[in-house]
């Protein structure tokens, strides 16, 4: 079969890159906290050591992904490496629970190509990942496309175009559907005429396109960033996406849709905030037969705050917005949510002290399911020297879960990959590595 980048593009082979030796930093969470409630029973947890994923690298990396892997119990990280401006790869590396790290892959590579924005999904039935993720052509043009590899990255299959029209189409999201063994691939759709809609490509296990469909915007309406999660116990999708107009506040929206996305019109699009300042990033995650979905939002000190609602598994929203993460003159950005049966929703995201100027760490909070508040306090992921930013965090639904985000050291220049394991129910016991 030929390459799909035949034209003008040639595989390369990926280099190997220096890596500095994985060290242990802490062995429990950092649990300085206030007393709870009484009427709330506090989350046990502990953290592991960091985890150098991928660090002493040359060339920067970003925009960090990872999926749970099953099968094989271990996580399966992916990143963007910048080889140079006109080159971005996908690598990938495997990360046990204990801190192990099995062995890393250069998942594509292709001259003069610049991928981006990688989203991930598992597969429970192939023991595969699918990973999906822009891919520029030039300044005016970026499609989306997807790679299939088997978890361990022994079989790496040809990249293929999901959608590669003449309009600009980005920010991808992926979901895996258990019960069909299909994938929902959501995407931003810059239109010709201005509107910004949100792209739905129903894709088979290996990539074969299914169906497609698209949430429209009016003139002068734009929906944007999507979030793709689903949902097994009625085996349908929730998309979440940023709605902006010309003439009104940013909100927050989204519609659950079934698998095989025959109600796109039919389906009532529902509002999940209060009509405030500027909206970024909205994320989403299901647990059982509902859903946390979380945004940042511009407060009236200009700070961005972290806010969530919960939603009931047909999307309708309970309760009243909460703060999920909040300061005064502080940011809480770039939000990730995942889900753990028995013990909540984790959200994860940066945090920026306007006082430090040179602090961006990794905070994290619990959210109990069922319920419209957060649930103790917010707990210091990664506070070291330098910068972290970009968090994403899966989960084992039996076990730890497992956040990764990048990491600028205080004294580098160069932008790795770090990772920390999130644990309950026992202790750490740091592996000795030679």
């Amino acid at each position: 079969m030929d390459s799909p980048f035949a034209f003008r593009k040639k595989i390369l082979a990926c280099f190997a890159v220096s890596l500095i030796c994985w060290s242990a930093f802490s062995v429990t969470a950092e649990q300085s906290t206030p007393a709870l409630p009484s009427a709330e029973t506090p989350i046990h947890f502990w953290m592991g050591p960091y985890i150098d994923v991928w660090m002493g690298d040359s060339h920067p990396s970003h925009h960090p992904v990872v999926a749970y892997n099953n099968t094989d119990d271990e996580f399966l990280a992916v990143w963007v490496v910048n080889q140079d401006d006109y080159t971005h790869d996908l690598w990938a590396r495997r990360i046990k629970t204990d801190g192990s790290l099995p062995s890393w892959f250069c998942l594509l590579s292709v001259e003069a190509h610049v991928f981006n924005r990688p989203s991930i999904a598992y597969n429970t039935i192939r023991n595969e990942v699918m990973v999906v993720f822009e891919n520029k052509y030039s300044d005016v043009d970026y499609d989306i496309w997807g790679i299939r590899a088997s978890a361990d990255g022994g079989a790496i299959y040809n990249p293929f175009a999901i959608s590669i029209s003449t309009e600009m189409e980005t920010y991808p999201s992926i979901a895996f559907n258990s019960q069909q063994n299909q994938y929902l691939v959501a995407f931003q759709v810059a239109k010709m005429d201005g509107r910004h809609n949100i792209g739905l490509r129903l894709l088979d296990d290996t990539g074969i396109q299914v169906s497609y469909a698209e949430i429209a915007s009016n003139s002068d309406e734009f929906r944007v960033q999507p979030e793709a999660v689903y949902n097994p116990v009625r085996n349908e999708f929730l998309v979440v996406y940023g709605y902006e107009t010309t003439f009104s506040p940013p909100r927050v929206k989204g519609k659950v849709i079934n698998a095989d996305l025959t109600d796109i019109i039919a389906s009532a699009e529902q509002i999940y905030d209060a009509p405030t300042m500027g909206k970024l990033n909205a994320q989403a995650a299901a647990g059982a037969d509902e859903f946390l979905v979380s945004w940042s939002r511009i407060d009236s000190n200009m700070a961005f705050d972290l806010y969530g609602r919960r939603l009931t598994g047909d999307g309708t929203p309970q309760g009243d917005q909460f703060p999920i993460a909040t300061g005064i003159f502080d940011m809480h950005l770039n939000g990730d949510i995942a889900y753990r049966p028995g013990i909540g929703y984790l959200n994860v995201s940066l945090y920026h002290n306007s006082t430090a100027a040179d602090e961006d760490d990794i905070y994290l909070r619990f959210v109990k399911p069922g319920q419209d508040q957060t649930s103790g306090p917010e707990y210091a992921l990664d506070t070291s020297l330098g910068r972290q930013d970009q968090p994403g965090i899966a989960c084992d639904p039996r076990g730890a879960c497992l956040a990764v985000y990048t990491h600028n050291p205080q004294a580098s220049n160069t932008v790795g990959i770090r990772g920390r394991v999130i644990g309950f129910g026992q202790y750490f016991i740091p592996m000795l590595l030679r």
